[in-house]
């Protein structure tokens, strides 16, 4: 069995082999077949992980760190990059989740993509987008997971801006892609610093070399802050949060594949990844956990006030990372890691059920206005819009059964699986910080279960909104149940969802994963405290948005909190403060350096005059002092240049052999006389 190690690659290769076949064949068949291949291809890289795992599960926990050498990448002088392999427990975990959950991913795109234009387009990018997150998790150095890192950058691009007729959708996938520019910058940094250090990017040896003490507290501090910036922006924490909500206006399969199984979670696995460095950095690890908790709670009041039912899950996305971070951060792996793989089957769960929802408003918007208005739609109709669901309870049983397990999960009831992944991160928390009395840490405790109650509440709010009531639009009371093909996605997703969260009651995840890790078990104060806060959320969202008429005008019962829920819905404002202080600026300095002054009327007088050289020069200069005048001046002058030396040099082969003769001669004389007069 350990033979199959060996193999590992073809778990990056099955994804990479499916999207080569339709991007240049599957045109020549039913576009069905584009779809198959793809999920072929995908369930086949499952399979492979599967047997990857059980093979690693039975080596000894000092054996369980499997490097498979590939080929060499480049090598220049003493700077070398290898292409290899690292299979290891945390590897392996996120190869389960990756291709477990984007297989399920891809099975509902069939249903939910049904008729798309660019059907097979969109099978490409979603196995290009595994075939990149499957890198990104298998490669054994950073220079391996940075080609990943950026490749689901770009996937992410591609697919948020997926139906790129609309410009707030290229307008939303040039932001994530810019906004992950700034942290991969970031990351850059800290990987060259890595090298300048260590004089490798390989994991074994840059972890080598930290255990030696060969990389000291003060650059090790500067590495990780580096590397966490990358974080940021591919995690979306704070500051680097804001491109994440936008991403919703992708299809909705694309929505839970980066928000469950792929984009998203890359910051987390590279913290955890880095652990070894991380630990000889106290200050970034306190820095790291803050930043996630403030995240947490930050993302969560958003998620109170909006109206877009993916963009509420957005933002719970947002404030779930910073759980994840938090704890990677503590040096708490196992719990980071645990509520990664939860969650990847809740939020799975949640995004998928709220295409359900989607697809089912948008037909049920077709059928009520053919009824009223023959067979052309006249009515603008936001099929996200919260505000016009209501009673899909009654006709989308399945759809809302496998909701509630998930929002359940994610508000962290027990014995639903977001209660012991989220419990266990506040365990840690509440030991590392409250009884091991480290501030930054019990703060990240408060700040953590402060949040837990916003996700509560948020959760029952949307529940109640989505599902409960009556109608508040005919295309909800026209919405059909979706096609077994999505249903029975969410009901697989529902179970896991469910029963993920036994596999570590008993430890066993911790001692597959961290064995030297210490596991806390049931805090029976921390798991109270937990409980009390969920109920509390839940019970305050119904008593806030049980089904009853409201007033007149009053789309949503927190509006007579004012002031405070206008904030929460315009979202702090973040973006708009953001395209103040950076674009406009950024803008406005484009503006300066392409200044120009209508001079057409001296450049056509020296042109008709034939006045030329210097004249027209200042004339252009002017023009355009900044961008004609220095920089087209500077390039175009150095072209003269070269011209003018061209031309001189020219001169010299004249074709004439005695002339050759007579300059070797001189040649000759000149070297002579170099040596006699020494």
């Amino acid at each position: 069995m350990t033979g199959i190690f060996d193999l590992a690659w073809l778990i990056i290769l099955l994804p990479a082999v499916g999207l080569t076949f339709n991007a240049f064949f599957s045109a020549r068949f039913k576009e069905e077949i584009a779809s198959y291949v793809a999920i072929a291809a995908s369930g086949l890289s499952f399979v492979m992980s599967a047997l990857v795992l059980i093979a690693l599960w039975g080596l000894p926990p000092e054996g369980r760190s499997i490097h498979v050498p590939l080929y060499t990448w480049a090598a220049i002088g003493s700077f070398r990059v290898d292409m290899g392999l690292l299979i290891d427990p945390l590897s392996a975990t996120m190869l389960i989740v990756v291709t477990f959950v984007g297989t399920l991913i891809h099975v509902y795109s069939i249903g939910y993509m049904h008729g798309d234009s660019r059907y097979r387009r969109f099978f490409v990018y979603l196995n290009l987008f595994m075939t990149s997150m499957l890198i990104l998790v298998l490669g054994s150095s950073y220079v391996m997971l940075f080609v990943g890192w950026e490749g689901v950058g770009l996937c992410s691009y591609l697919l948020i801006g997926f139906w790129f007729e609309k410009e707030a959708n290229n307008n939303a996938a040039k932001k994530a892609f810019l906004v992950n520019r700034v942290g991969d910058f970031g990351f850059t940094l800290g990987m060259f610093l890595i090298f300048v250090t260590v004089g490798s990017l390989q994991y074994q040896e840059v972890f080598q070399a930290a255990g030696d003490g060969k990389v000291v507290t003060g650059v090790a501090t500067a590495i990780t802050l580096l590397l966490f910036v990358g974080a940021t922006g591919k995690s979306a924490q704070i500051p680097l949060y804001v491109w994440l909500p936008d991403a919703m206006v992708g299809p909705t399969p694309v929505s839970a594949l980066i928000h469950a199984a792929t984009m998203v979670t890359a910051g987390v696995y590279m913290i955890a990844r880095s652990h070894p460095l991380f630990v000889l950095a106290p200050a970034s690890q306190a820095v790291v956990a803050i930043v996630g908790a403030l995240t947490a709670v930050f993302a969560a009041t958003i998620g109170l006030a909006q109206f877009d039912i993916k963009k509420v899950l957005a933002y719970s996305t947002i404030s779930q990372l910073g759980f994840m971070i938090s704890a990677v951060g503590m040096g708490a792996t196992v719990a980071g890691i645990f509520h990664l793989g939860t969650h990847a089957f809740f939020k799975a769960l949640l995004f998928l059920g709220a295409g359900s929802v989607i697809h089912a408003m948008e037909h049920g918007h077709h059928e009520s206005q053919i009824s009223k208005h023959g067979d052309k739609e006249t009515v603008s109709f936001d099929p996200n819009d919260m505000r016009l669901m209501g009673g899909l309870s009654s006709r989308m049983k399945l759809t809302f059964w496998a909701y509630v397990v998930g929002a359940v999960a994610l508000a962290g009831v027990p014995p639903l699986a977001g209660f012991w992944s989220k419990d266990e991160i506040l365990a840690e928390a509440f030991a590392r910080g409250v009884t091991g009395a480290n501030l930054p840490f019990a703060i990240v405790f408060w700040l953590l279960l402060i949040a837990a109650f916003f996700t509560a509440f948020y959760m029952t709010r949307q529940v109640l909104m989505v599902f409960f009531g009556k109608p508040r639009h005919p295309a909800a009371a026209h919405a059909p149940e979706s096609p077994p093909v999505m249903t029975n996605v969410l009901v697989t997703l529902a179970v896991f969802a469910a029963v993920a969260g036994f596999i570590n009651i008993t430890g066993a995840f911790t001692g597959w994963l961290e064995p030297e890790e210490l596991f806390l078990g049931l805090n029976p104060v921390v798991a109270g405290a937990s409980i009390v806060v969920a109920v509390l959320g839940i019970g305050l969202g119904y008593l806030v948005y049980r089904p009853r008429e409201l007033p007149e005008g009053v789309d949503d019962p927190l509006r007579r909190l004012g002031f405070a829920f206008t904030t929460l819905n315009a979202k702090y404002r973040v973006d708009e403060l953001y395209d103040w202080l950076i674009v406009r600026r950024f803008l406005a300095l484009s503006q300066f350096l392409a200044y120009t002054i209508d001079w057409q009327f001296w450049h056509d007088w020296f042109h008709d005059t034939a006045i030329t050289g210097t004249f027209r020069r200042v004339a252009r200069f002017l023009a355009n002092p900044i961008d004609l005048g220095i920089i087209d001046g500077a390039v175009n002058g150095l072209a003269r240049l070269i011209r003018r030396s061209s031309d001189q040099l020219r001169q010299v082969q004249t074709g004439y052999v005695r002339n050759y003769a007579l300059s070797v001669l001189l040649g000759v004389v000149v070297i002579v006389a170099y040596f006699a007069l020494r």
